[in-house]
């Protein structure tokens, strides 16, 4: 399923391992800061909240060995970070519409 990943600051090039995906990004976040990864099928965004709201795109620091975006398989998985720095993660569940009939 698609997901929202909030890691606060602070961090160094943090990198947290879901299964068997690596969710990484090549960027400092201060303390203070937080960086928020948004995969939910129509949206595909890295970006860096930081003090006096100020926001930077950091897209193009994704660890490009795997994608930052793959969606999380469902059932129960390992989770692996090195407990440097704090996260949230939120799963968001699709919804199909149905198919209607005339």
């Amino acid at each position: 399923c698609g997901f929202r990943l909030v890691i606060y600051g602070e961090a160094i090039n943090p990198a947290i391992t879901i299964g068997d995906k690596l969710y990484r990004v090549d960027v400092t976040v201060a303390k203070g800061e937080y960086l928020e990864i948004v995969s939910d099928g129509k949206t595909k965004t890295i970006t860096l909240h930081k003090s006096g709201n100020k926001k930077e795109d950091c897209f193009a620091k994704r660890y490009k060995q795997q994608s930052v975006f793959a969606k999380i398989e469902t059932g129960i998985s390992s989770v692996a970070w090195d407990n440097t720095f704090g996260f949230d993660l939120t799963l968001l569940e699709e919804r199909s519409e149905p198919k209607w009939t005339l």
